[in-house]
């Protein structure tokens, strides 16, 4: 047996371990690497489609902020004219016809469904992770949920009113004016309109605020990736 041992050579037989060592070792390390690189990329691009995703809600916030605050000043002077007991003037019945319709916020939740079936942990950055979530699981649900209840405040409300008292035409040509003008209830149906707004558009500026963080988090992550 010592003459087999002996014919070993043990340095050689080292040497060859050892280099099937270290190519193993460089084998997992080159696949670990290049995963990494692989989700890097990944989490780089899911980021950039939600920053996306983010800048296209923003630019439909800002002219939902501009739509809500026409309709906000319009129905004010309607509540000041009736309350002044004057006369339907043009510039009245004109005011009427323009605050027909609904603005609506048309959120641009595409990437963060993509992210979602990607897997949130995609996203390295705890803090932004979260700041995604919340941004569209909560800031936009709510949003949306007070956005619902005042167009069914208008719908159940405003339009039966206008109907009551207007003809559904390109003039809106009033019925019974005098009525209006004694009509406390509808007077109140358009401050209650007038104040809803009101939490609206600070409830879309709060949101802008939001998104504008957001995007700015996103910009700085993505140029660590």
């Amino acid at each position: 047996m010592n003459k087999y041992f002996s014919g070993i050579n043990w340095k050689y037989g080292f040497g060859e371990l050892l280099l099937i060592f270290l190519g193993i070792t460089a084998a997992l390390y080159f696949n670990n690497w290049n995963e990494a690189r692989q989700r890097a990329k990944l989490e780089r691009e899911t980021l950039l489609e939600i920053h996306n995703g983010v800048s296209a809600d923003l630019a439909d916030i800002e002219g939902n902020i501009e739509g809500y605050t026409f309709r906000q000043t319009g129905y004010e002077f309607v509540v000041e004219h009736l309350e002044q007991q004057l006369p339907p003037s043009e510039a009245f019945l004109d005011t009427i016809r323009f605050l027909r319709g609904f603005t609506y916020f048309i959120s641009n939740s595409g990437p963060f469904e993509t992210l979602k079936s990607r897997g949130l942990e995609l996203i390295s950055n705890k803090e932004i992770r979260l700041a995604i979530a919340a941004y569209y699981d909560q800031n936009h649900e709510w949003l949306k949920v007070n956005e619902t209840k005042h167009h069914e405040f208008y719908k159940n409300e405003v339009i039966p009113m206008y109907l009551r008292y207007f003809e559904v035409s390109n003039r809106f040509k009033p019925y019974n004016y005098q009525e209006l003008l004694n009509d406390k209830e509808a007077h109140q149906i358009l401050n209650w309109a007038i104040n809803d707004m009101a939490y609206l558009i600070q409830e879309y500026r709060k949101l802008s605020r939001i998104a504008r963080e957001l995007l700015k988090a996103i910009e700085e992550e993505v140029g660590t990736l």
